[in-house]
């Protein structure tokens, strides 16, 4: 007779012989975690318990004769009186044996760094188990200091690589925020306004020929950068991944760059929807701010960002992304991709089918949009001086700060470059191989988290998922740390 029970969100079985006498059956026995089911790094000091019970008498301890073993002692051992000792990264299960009833419970034991706080890691390691994520890496600021600094699972999972507090993450479309904070930089320094014209003989990109649309010569800054351009990818797909069609259309060698895919919309994709209308979220869009801080700053988009932005906050470790796996940075983790589709021919167009995120797509012309490496860290010292709280050095202005999160008129809940609802600022990114999300709560509480994963077929399921998963990782945090980390 099987008998499974549930403790602790940990699957149990109990099996008995069907021969055995009625008494055995006034004993239920089964294991109880004083750890959950998760044990983070090797070199924690805590005593990891396990005991028994009689699910009978749930609140009380059974004493009678144990037998405790590990199905694999090179990840963990278990003593006589259920003690268990990580000795590696990996999962095995125990066995406890007493009255000729058995009961299991698989462990995990965990790569982490950084701040150890069992609750947080617990839900995160939950959420990875969950999606199938092998790492991440978060930060929580709370009143604009550093407090919670820590990373989980793998860099590279087959390697059994961990992912470390300095692991560099693609963050895919956080990194619209980094370029609105650009443009009202520009703004600032009085070198541009929002109603500024974009293409057309008097426009800032005057260089591009309007060949299919007249109405590129309506589009202004503001509209860029609230997604109401005139572009919408659900209907003409997303130029930012038909690179080897522009490349046709144009008669040029791959892979394309983004002056090339500009010149693909001005010349062939006429605007979906009449300028200014309505919101229709834009990869495309961002990409030609970037061009955009380009022609009036007179320098490269990155070298503008990284001398403007990152490091006046001390952003050191964020640069652009690498199109393929051999020239990604020396902490940068390995995207995995769990999509319908694990290859697509080459951005070099060579013909060869390579990895979906390295090579399939291409991320060295998705700069402005979404082409950042970056870790949690400097997201974090990236949104505390665009924050609005002050605690810390601002890099706009408080009058700039309110234009920014000036919600479009199609569409509340997205300002300039920034998701908000209820006064909290945030934005989420995800590319194939990569999920991220930054948040600025109006509480003072923000954070940064990074994944090497995104389920990219329960897309519409896994990004509020992560936001939630997040909302209610914070508010377990009862007792924060003190020491500010940054």
């Amino acid at each position: 007779m099987n008998v499974r029970h549930l403790l602790i969100c940990i699957c149990l079985t109990l099996s008995c012989e069907d021969d055995e006498p009625p008494s055995r059956f006034d004993v239920a026995l089964s294991i109880v975690s004083e750890f959950g089911n998760s044990i983070f790094g090797l070199t924690n000091s805590d005593k990891f318990q396990l005991n028994v019970i009689d699910k009978n008498h749930p609140n009380t301890i059974w004493k009678g004769d144990v037998i405790w073993s590990s199905s694999d002692e090179e990840v963990l051992k278990v003593s006589s009186s259920g003690q268990v000792t990580p000795v590696d990264y990996g999962s095995a299960i125990v066995t406890m044996t007493a009255l000729d009833q058995m009961a299991e419970l698989s462990i995990d034991i965990v790569p982490f760094s950084g701040t150890h706080h069992t609750k947080v890691l617990s839900i995160l390691w939950d959420f990875m188990k969950k999606w199938e994520i092998p790492g991440a890496s978060l930060g929580i600021v709370k009143d604009e200091r550093l407090l919670i600094k820590t990373a989980l699972g793998y860099a590279i999972a087959e390697d059994g690589i961990p992912v470390s507090t300095d692991s560099q993450f693609r963050i895919a479309s956080v990194s619209k925020s980094i370029t609105a904070v650009g443009i009202f930089k520009l703004i600032e320094q009085g070198k541009l306004s929002l109603d500024d014209q974009v293409f057309g003989i008097d426009g800032i990109l005057s260089q591009y020929d309007i060949l299919i649309e007249p109405d590129y010569e309506l589009i202004t800054i503001r509209h860029l950068l609230h997604h109401s351009a005139g572009w919408d990818s659900t209907l003409g797909g997303d130029p930012m991944f038909r690179t080897l069609e522009i490349a046709n259309f144009l008669n040029v060698n791959n892979p394309v760059t983004p002056n090339q895919i500009i010149q693909f919309m001005t010349e062939f994709y006429s605007l979906d929807f009449p300028v200014g209308s309505k919101f229709s979220y834009s990869n495309v869009g961002y990409l030609i701010l970037g061009r955009i801080i380009e022609t009036i700053s007179g320098m490269l988009y990155e070298d503008f960002v990284r001398s403007e932005i990152l490091l006046p906050v001390e952003a050191t470790n964020t640069v652009l992304a690498k199109n393929l796996f051999e020239d990604r940075y020396q902490n940068e983790v390995k995207y995995y991709h769990n999509g319908s589709l694990t290859t697509l021919p080459s951005v070099y167009g060579t013909g060869q089918l390579l990895p979906v995120p390295y090579g399939g797509i291409l991320l060295e012309a998705m700069d402005a949009h979404g082409g950042w490496v970056s870790t949690a860290d400097d997201l974090l010292r990236f949104l505390t001086a665009v924050d609005g709280f002050h605690e810390r050095t601002e890099i706009l202005t408080t009058s700039s700060l309110i234009t920014m999160h000036t919600a479009s008129p199609h569409f509340s809940q997205y300002g300039m470059g920034w998701e908000q609802i209820g006064g909290n600022w945030f934005h989420t990114g995800s590319l194939p191989g990569s999920s991220s999300l930054i948040y600025r709560g109006r509480d003072g509480v923000s954070y940064a988290v990074l994944f090497n994963s995104w389920p990219i077929l329960e897309q519409t399921k896994y990004n509020p998922e992560m936001r939630s998963m997040m909302n209610g990782l914070v508010s377990s945090i009862d007792q924060w740390p003190t020491q500010d980390l940054f």
